[in-house]
This record gives C-alpha cells, sequence and structure tokens, in this order.
C-alpha cells in the first residue's frame, strides 16, 4: 500500500485513447453467472470495491464482524437483484453509484437485524476477500487518520486500483520473463525517486544509467496505461477518464 502524497507521480503526464465505454466491467460481472468471463469480471469488481465498501462500514461503527457480513451480504444482494444490469441513467461515478446502494442496503440490513448469513447471495466461486483478520488489518492502515466514512472509502478504492494496476504490469513483465526487472523498477513509480538511485539500480541490473531512465519512463508509461484502462471500465465515457486519474490524485494527496 501507498501512503499519502504517494502515486501521484504515476497518473501524471501522457495521453492513452480508450474507446467510449459503459461501466464495462459491471455490465461483464452483470452477467457472472453466463461464464467464466462474468466471474472474472466479478472478480475484478469484488477486488476494486470490497475493501473500500468495508473500510466505509467500519468508519460507520460497525464492528469487524458486522462490517464483513455488510460486505458479504452487499455484494451478493448486487448480483442476485440485478442491480449492475441497468444503473439508472444519470448514475454516475461507479464508485458513488455503489457507496449509495451499499448505505441503503446497510440501512436495511441493520433494521432487519443483520439476519443474513456470511457468504450469502449469487458470489459462490468468486475469488474474493474472506479473511476477516486480513480486512481488518487492513483497514487499520487508515483506521488512525482523522478520516470521514467516505473518506476512508475513496482513499481504499484509489489504493485498490492502483494496485490492482501494478498487478497488471507486473504480470505483463513477468510473462515475458522480466519479474525481476519489475520488482527492481517498481520502487522507482513510489514517491520522487531520487536521482542517486538509478546509479544504484544501474549497478544492480547490470547495465547503464541512461538504460535504467529509459526502463522506468517505460515502466511508468506501462503503469499509466494499466490505470487507464483500468479506470475506463468504471465510466460512462472517456471524458471522465481523465477527471477521475485528477480525483485518485487528489485523494492519495489529501
Amino acid at each position: 500500500m501507498m501512503g499519502p502524497g504517494r502515486g501521484e507521480n504515476l497518473i501524471s503526464g501522457g495521453d492513452v485513447a480508450f474507446p467510449s465505454t459503459h461501466w464495462s466491467l459491471v455490465a461483464m460481472a452483470a452477467q457472472a453467472e453466463s461464464g467464466d468471463e462474468g466471474m472474472a469480471a466479478l472478480e475484478r469488481l469484488c477486488a476494486a470495491y470490497y475493501r473500500p465498501i468495508y473500510a466505509y462500514a467500519r468508519r460507520k461503527g460497525s464492528s469487524p464482524e458486522d462490517a464483513e457480513d455488510l460486505t458479504q451480504g452487499f455484494f451478493g444482494h448486487v448480483i442476485a437483484s440485478g442491480l449492475l444490469a441497468k444503473p439508472e441513467p444519470g448514475a454516475g461515478r461507479l464508485r458513488t453509484y455503489l457507496l449509495t446502494a451499499f448505505r441503503n442496503f446497510a440501512a436495511k440490513e441493520r433494521r432487519r437485524g443483520l439476519a443474513k448469513k456470511r457468504g450469502g447471495g449469487n458470489l459462490e466461486g468468486a475469488a474474493i476477500p474472506r479473511t476477516s483478520n486480513r480486512l481488518e488489518s487492513d483497514y487499520l492502515c487508515v483506521a488512525d487518520r482523522q478520516l470521514t466514512p467516505e473518506q476512508a472509502y475513496e482513499r481504499k478504492w484509489a489504493l485498490a486500483l492502483i494496485d490492482a494496476a501494478l498487478g497488471d504490469v507486473g504480470e505483463c513483465y513477468a510473462r515475458t520473463g522480466r519479474k525481476g526487472l519489475f520488482e527492481q523498477l517498481r520502487e522507482t513509480l513510489i514517491g520522487t525517486f531520487p536521482a542517486r538511485g538509478y546509479g544504484e539500480l544501474a549497478e544492480q541490473l547490470g547495465i547503464n544509467e541512461g538504460a535504467v531512465r529509459t526502463a522506468v519512463h517505460r515502466l511508468r508509461s506501462r503503469f499509466r496505461e494499466a490505470l487507464l484502462a483500468r479506470v475506463s471500465e468504471t465510466v460512462v465515457n472517456q471524458g471522465e477518464i481523465e477527471d477521475e486519474l485528477r480525483h485518485i490524485k487528489s485523494v492519495l494527496a489529501s
């Protein structure tokens, strides 16, 4: 995970064109029962929003157990109810749409006394977080900050997108036999990497400093492309992508 202000340099500079989208990740996840593609989309959706929703629930005062029950139940409800299949006109950003939907769900569940059991809904087979200790330790990374529930949700959302994009780039490097290179260069994506660090990296990699700077530039470009791809899955049109990137930068800087 990255601390405050880190990651800002990851999402600035460069333009990558993406086709107009309409919550493409949501559209695929809504068809999770139809096959592997839908289930994979559901897992990506959960990976991006499970911890943010959990952090919101905890910040609102739920115990770790109740927060996990609410989060697990919510994603089951999202799929079973068809909430993703036909979002309301003007629903806006997926992050705000899901948070509003969770607020409504949590209010109803509390009135029902958290009657639903953990693991319910239509999430069988999805690789989603289920370990309370892991969820709670992840939440505690922001628990000591003076954040509102909404701020905790958005910070976890931003960090989840960055972590997912880093994972995508890491997989790409691994497929081409450059996993070691990625592991040694990924630190250059966090914060402001000191100029003297390039010389040290050059020695470690056995290449000259100019080649290191070129490799870092390519890594940053690929990271930005990966982050843009992740963001593009959750917006209505291409024009919103840059707005979301600016919002991520703002959230991490606060």
